[in-house]
């Protein structure tokens, strides 16, 4: 089962289809734009939307902790998706500094 097939059965079929894409296209389309400092602050707005709304809307079943402590692994106790979604708002704020190809 592939991943966009993932998204229809999970989301409906043409809903997830567009979730599926647009996810990819984030971590993956953004994520090169901020490594080479393309639109940084426009750039990383995106990521720490996508990645709060993975935060709060995926993780809320463990009740919208910092640290999943229910977790059976114990490397996954912490929330990464709320890390690297405060991160890129504070690289938003911020700016991608002088290194920055277009901000």
């Amino acid at each position: 089962m592939g991943f966009i097939s993932y998204c229809q059965n999970s989301f409906g079929s043409v809903p997830g289809a567009f979730i599926g894409v647009g996810t990819i296209f984030i971590e993956v389309v953004i994520a090169a734009f901020l490594v080479v400092g393309l639109k940084t602050r426009l750039s990383s707005l995106l990521v720490a939307a996508l990645f709060f709304g993975i935060a709060f809307i995926v993780h809320a079943p463990e009740g919208l902790l910092l640290f999943n402590l229910n977790s059976i692994d114990d490397q996954a106790k912490f929330e990464y998706p709320f890390l690297i979604a405060v991160s890129a708002l504070m690289l938003s704020s911020i700016g991608g500094g002088r290194y920055s190809v277009f901000d």
